[in-house]
């Protein structure tokens, strides 16, 4: 990071921000066996899940299964599907530029995304990055989670219990950014489509956020051998898998980030030669420079409330066409029916020229009909 990183200007903390994606694998559930209470993982905190006990301690006191409300779609992460199991699946955070597990982002679901469950997850494996001004979170359901995020996190202060893996100081969350992963999203409500966008959302650049759906497509493969085992062994098994994973990105970073930058250099220059040119053609349209000044501000207007959850309901998509009133079909003919008077029956304008048109296609069809019956007037002769 830039040594002097905290000084950074607001508008450019992106560049320090921590990207991380999230998400649930209902694929790694477990069935309920028989195992010993006194047993353990041998990674007990240690690893990529949230310290055991520490978790054990915090579901004690949710309280009953219930389902979140939503105002999207009924998503089954939020419970509106079936699921089984002592554990229906694990979830997890993980880098959202590079494939990284996080280490304690992991927990168990008993039902469904419960969004304490969640909450959990978050604080144990983002903690260490709580002194950064700004987080990017790529969540599915993202729309929904951050909803009530703060009065979550209020609520989570207010517990007496005290986490090992936890300090106390750190019940608390930086300010997040909240997007929707690029393949989940055309599942979402219109407005989603531009509120929660990871190519719309200032500073979050072109990341796709669904670094969790390849991890998990290879985690899956796991999944008939650790459904059958303990809890303690599971946890060590995925564990392991998790560092592997980390292993192998580290040895291949160099070669990712010099691809990706050259890529990324080569259509920066070809976007913006091309964002050139339509500014340029917009400016000497019939919209003028006016139009184009019109869209900028109406583009800032968006982006300083697009980031505020609070200021979403009102919040208007600068990226459609906006619903402008148009005449009625009577309407539009009583306005031609009021040109033709007033130029004694002759439409001037792209109306006039239709009509024409309209009329030269008729005498064409004429002149085809009489030519094929062989009866041509000598009127019509003289004319041709």
């Amino acid at each position: 990071m830039d040594p002097n990183w905290e000084s950074r200007e607001e508008n450019l903390r992106f560049l320090d921000a921590l990207f991380h994606a999230l998400d649930g694998n209902f694929t790694q559930n477990q069935k309920h066996n028989n195992t010993d209470v006194d047993d353990f993982p041998l990674t007990l905190g240690a690893a990529y899940f949230a310290y055991e006990n520490d978790v054990a301690k915090y579901i004690k006191h949710l309280g009953p299964f219930k389902h979140e409300s939503s105002t999207c779609h009924k998503f089954g992460a939020m419970g509106y599907s079936g699921h089984w199991g002592l554990v229906s699946s694990t979830l997890g955070l993980s880098c959202a530029r590079h494939m990284f597990v996080l280490l304690g982002g992991g927990v168990d679901l008993q039902k469904w995304e419960r969004f304490a469950n969640v909450d959990f997850a978050m604080i144990s494996g983002l903690w260490l990055w709580a002194d950064l001004f700004m987080h990017i979170l790529a969540y599915n359901i993202n729309c929904q989670y951050c909803i009530n995020f703060e009065k979550r996190m209020e609520a989570f202060r207010q517990l007496t219990t005290e986490f090992e893996s936890i300090p106390m100081c750190i019940k608390y969350f930086p300010w997040t950014l909240p997007g929707v992963r690029k393949f989940h999203l055309p599942a979402h409500n219109t407005s989603c489509h531009y509120k929660f966008s990871l190519n719309l959302l200032p500073g979050a650049g072109m990341m796709d956020g669904e670094s969790p759906e390849q991890i998990w497509a290879s985690l899956n493969a796991l999944a008939p051998r650790t459904r059958e085992m303990a809890a303690s062994h599971c946890h060590d098994v995925i564990n392991e898998f998790h560092r592997n994973m980390n292993v192998q990105c580290t040895y291949g970073m160099a070669t990712f980030l010099h691809h990706k930058y050259v890529e990324a250099e080569t259509m920066h220059a070809r976007a913006a030669e091309t964002f050139k040119k339509l500014e340029d053609e917009i400016k000497e349209s019939i919209l003028g420079p006016q139009k184009l000044a019109e869209w900028k501000r109406d583009e800032t207007e968006w982006i300083g409330k697009v980031v505020k959850m609070e200021e979403h309901k009102d919040l208007k998509n600068p990226y459609e066409p906006r619903k402008e009133k148009k005449l009625t079909q009577k309407q539009m003919l009583a306005d031609l029916t009021a040109k033709a008077v007033e130029t004694k029956g002759i439409l001037y304008g792209l109306v006039g020229v239709i009509e024409e048109g309209m009329e030269i296609q008729k005498l064409k069809a004429e002149i085809l009909q009489d030519l094929s019956t062989g009866n041509i007037p000598s009127s019509t002769m003289a004319n041709i």
